[in-house]
Parts: C-alpha cells; structure tokens; sequence
C-alpha cells in the first residue's frame, strides 16, 4: 500500500468525524421533554425567549404521560398555569372536570397519548420553541465551570448535535446532567 495513502486516511477519518457534528445556539436549552419540562419550554417562548427542548423519545409528557394509567394531583377548583390549561384542555376532550375524575387516589386520569398530543399542540402554538426529538443526552458543555450547551446523540442517524444556550435546564427524569 501506498505510503500518502495511509498517511491520508486518519485526516479523512477526522474530516468525516468533524462533518457529522452540529452546533445549534439557543438562548434556552430544555434538555428532555418531561412534564416540567415542557412547563419550561413553553413558559420561557412565551417571555419571548428563543427555547429548545431536547427530548431523547417521540413522547412529550414524560412520566405523566407515559404510564399506563396517567394521572395527577390537585385541586380542581385551583387551577393555574401551565397545567390549568393542560388540565382545562383534557376537560375539553373527556367532555369536564367529572370525566376526568374517575380514580380513588388521584383526582385527574387520562389516556397517555392524549396527554401527549395536548402537550404536542401547546408547544407548536410557540413560535419561539422548537422542540428536537430522539436526541439522547452524552455529555455536558462547560466553560470555566459553567455548563453552557449539552453534547447529543440524534438516536436516528447516529450523528452528534451540540446545543449550547445562555441557559440550560436539567428536566430530565433523572437529573442526567
């Protein structure tokens, strides 16, 4: 084998690596989509502020949304915030407040993929959020200590996506980063 081809091929190997990397700005970086999470993401787009929501599934909600009979708490004559209008919205689908009622210990059950979709129709009314799906968290971005982006998997393609922000949020389950 030729000697300029073998020293050619680890600077191809690094190019192809460089290549499939991006970087995104954001002012707000949301990493997962789980139900504070998506409180989060919508409530900083409305103060105006650029938001990006990495989330590691298709599924918005996280586990408010995704178990198998999904429920929460609180009081129906107390409603407020983001979750009043999810809560006010799954009164609309289930036809009120007493449809929805229908457990011993929790006072709001609902279907999962309707919690889903209602979460999924509150962030497309945003124009400032955007919302990236089968991104799986890898790593944190730091600079002089201060976390400033989060380094991705896109779980389709494989390819590595940085997103750093002004501000990042840790509204994973887990508290991953």
């Amino acid at each position: 084998m030729n000697l300029k081809l073998l020293c050619f091929i680890p600077h191809f190997l690094t190019w192809i690596t460089i290549t499939a990397q991006s970087t995104i700005q954001t002012e707000v970086l949301v990493v997962g989509g789980s139900a504070s999470g998506i409180a989060a993401g919508i409530q900083s787009a409305r103060i105006g502020v650029s938001t990006i929501i990495a989330e590691p599934t298709t599924w918005l909600g996280g586990m408010i949304t995704a178990a198998g009979v999904s429920a929460f708490d609180g009081n129906h004559n107390m409603p407020s915030g983001i979750f009043g209008e999810f809560r006010s919205k799954l009164y609309r689908v289930y036809g009120g407040a007493n449809k929805v009622a229908t457990g011993w210990v929790s006072n709001t059950q609902f279907e999962p993929h309707i919690g889903d979709s209602i979460f999924k129709s509150m962030a497309a009314a945003e124009t400032r959020l955007k919302i990236l799906y089968q991104l799986q968290f890898q790593q944190v971005i730091q600079k002089n200590g201060v976390i400033t982006g989060a380094q991705f998997m896109n779980k389709v393609d494989g390819k590595i996506i940085s997103i750093k922000a002004k501000q990042v949020i840790d509204a994973t389950e887990l508290g991953d980063l």
